[in-house]
Order: C-alpha cells, then sequence, then structure tokens
C-alpha cells in the first residue's frame, strides 16, 4: 500500500491549510502518477459529500428535536401524575381530619350526657322518694351502660381515625418527596439533552 504524500511546498502554493478538494485531488494526481481526475467528477465526488453531510445534519436535527419533545411530554406527563395523585391524597386527608374532628364532637357530646345523667341517678338515689324512682333508675342504668359503650366504641373509632391520619400523613409526605425526587431527575436529564446540544448546562434551548 503507498502512503500518499503532498510536498509542503505544492500545498503552500495552493493556499496551504485552505487547499481545495479538487486542487487536491490534482495535486496528488500529478506528484503520484494517477490519472488526473477531471473538473466534473471532482466537483461530482464532493457534491455527494456535501450531500451526505446535509443529510447528516438533518438527521441529527430531527433528532434533537425529537429528544427535547420526548423530554417535554414525559415531563408533563409525569407531573401531571404526580399532581394527581398528591391532590387525592391531600383529599383523603381532609376527609380524615374531618372525620376525626366529628368523632371528637360526638364523643365530648356523649360524655356530658352520661355524666348529667348519672348526676339525676345519684340524686334520686340519695332522695326518701326513691322507690318510686326504682324503675326509671333501672331503666336510666341500662341506657347508661349502653351510653358508656357508645363512648368506648366513639373513642375507638377516634383512636383508628387518628392511626390512619398518622399514615396519610407519611404518605403525603412520601408523594410530596417522589415529586421532588422527579423533578430532580428531569433537571439531570435536561442538562444532559442540553450538553448532547452544545447548550451551557441549566440552560434552555431558545
Amino acid at each position: 500500500m503507498r502512503i500518499l504524500q503532498v510536498p509542503l511546498s505544492t500545498a503552500a502554493t495552493h493556499e496551504g491549510p485552505a487547499l481545495t478538494v479538487m486542487n487536491l485531488a490534482t495535486t496528488l494526481c500529478r506528484h503520484h502518477s494517477f490519472p488526473v481526475m477531471n473538473a466534473p467528477a471532482v466537483r461530482g465526488l464532493l457534491c455527494g459529500f456535501r450531500r451526505r453531510v446535509r443529510l447528516l445534519r438533518c438527521g441529527m436535527r430531527n433528532l434533537q428535536e425529537s429528544a427535547a419533545l420526548s423530554t417535554a411530554s414525559a415531563a408533563a406527563s409525569a407531573e401531571m401524575v404526580q399532581r394527581d395523585t398528591e391532590l387525592d391524597r391531600e383529599e383523603s386527608f381532609l376527609t380524615l381530619s374531618r372525620q376525626l374532628i366529628d368523632s371528637e364532637l360526638q364523643n365530648s357530646e356523649l360524655r356530658e350526657a352520661l355524666a348529667a345523667a348519672q348526676m339525676q341517678v345519684n340524686a334520686r338515689a340519695a332522695s326518701s322518694s326513691y322507690a318510686r324512682y326504682a324503675p326509671i333508675d333501672a331503666e336510666e342504668s341500662y341506657q347508661l351502660a349502653r351510653a358508656r359503650r357508645d363512648v368506648e366504641d366513639a373513642q375507638t373509632e377516634i383512636r383508628s381515625l387518628r392511626t390512619a391520619l398518622r399514615a396519610k400523613g407519611i404518605e403525603l409526605r412520601s408523594s410530596q418527596e417522589m415529586v421532588l425526587a422527579l423533578q430532580h431527575k428531569l433537571a439531570r436529564f435536561d442538562d444532559d439533552v442540553n450538553r448532547h446540544r452544545g447548550l451551557p448546562v441549566g440552560d434552555d434551548e431558545s
């Protein structure tokens, strides 16, 4: 295999580093006894080369635009899904909070009614006419026992609601952390895309 070398003096006579493809081909043929290619053939090769370069550049632009569109679409979809999830969890959190407040109010009312009924029973027991109120007191004692069970059930429900409320709070914080992590990941992906395009990292393409 022959190594083609162009004399420096010859290259200098053809504008040095700015030597054109046609002049380079002619110089190589003249100094190495190759058949001299005519100008139309060289121009045809040069046109074909330029056409391929244009096609490659067009393909690169299309790939970059497609990557940018895919990135924007993925970011928008992920953000919408995370926003909907976070809104659902916040709504569930508020619903549980309202239920807890209602249960605590109901428990307070039951406690007050129970205390009032107990005071009434005690007052009748201290009265001289206790025998007359004995059947009534028996019924009220049954109602008091039932009220106590209702209070205990309400307290159990309140404890359950508080536990669920704490779990929802933890889930809501986890969702917010997931949103922040996704935003950081998308920012890094945008930086990689901008770096691939030759743009400053952290800036969007104008």
